[in-house]
């Protein structure tokens, strides 16, 4: 942790992460619940951090396939932080939970991602997680070199495809992209 507090005490450095849980493909060959213990401890450490520096948190949090128990935690996780430290500025990265949730990590005063999932969402999810943020809540994010809107599916992602992203939002919020 010493290295970390080093290298973020630096001006450029304006955020801790990408961090947080993945509960998405845990090794067969592992305890899970050992893995998700060391995932928290790390995650608590990475807060800390955070919140010394004063720094914007980046949360990664992808849950197991089917469910939404790594952002249920992630919402008790940092519910539980911003008591204590209501300054806690953070995003959740990649969202591809549902709206419920979304709102609820915008209650506590963080942003939601979005990326060019939402231009081929499966889960159908990415809509009404949009049609329910307000504009001023939601980041645009290309994940680069993953997760390429639709248009450019095969091709390494990259800023100048998030047009495609915010052509997506402003439909879905019946806006302009300029908006």
């Amino acid at each position: 942790i010493a290295m970390y507090q080093e290298l973020a005490k630096n001006v450029r450095v304006v955020g801790i992460g990408e961090c947080g849980l993945d509960y998405y493909r845990l090794p067969d060959n592992r305890d899970h619940e050992e893995i998700k213990l060391l995932q928290r401890a790390a995650f608590h450490e990475q807060i800390k951090l955070a919140i010394e520096l004063d720094k914007a948190l980046c949360v990664h949090c992808r849950p197991s396939e089917g469910t939404l128990d790594a952002y249920l935690e992630m919402l008790n996780v940092i519910s539980d932080v911003k008591k204590d430290n209501p300054s806690l500025r953070f995003e959740i990265h990649c969202y591809t939970g549902d709206a419920e949730t979304a709102l609820k990590f915008v209650e506590l005063g963080g942003f939601v991602g979005l990326n060019g999932i939402i231009t081929f969402d499966k889960t159908g999810r990415s809509e009404s997680v949009v049609k329910a943020l307000t504009l001023e809540s939601i980041i645009l994010e290309t994940d680069a070199p993953y997760l390429t809107p639709k248009s450019h599916r095969g091709q390494r992602n990259e800023p100048s495809y998030l047009p495609e992203v915010a052509q997506q939002i402003a439909d879905w919020k019946d806006v302009t992209v300029e908006a």
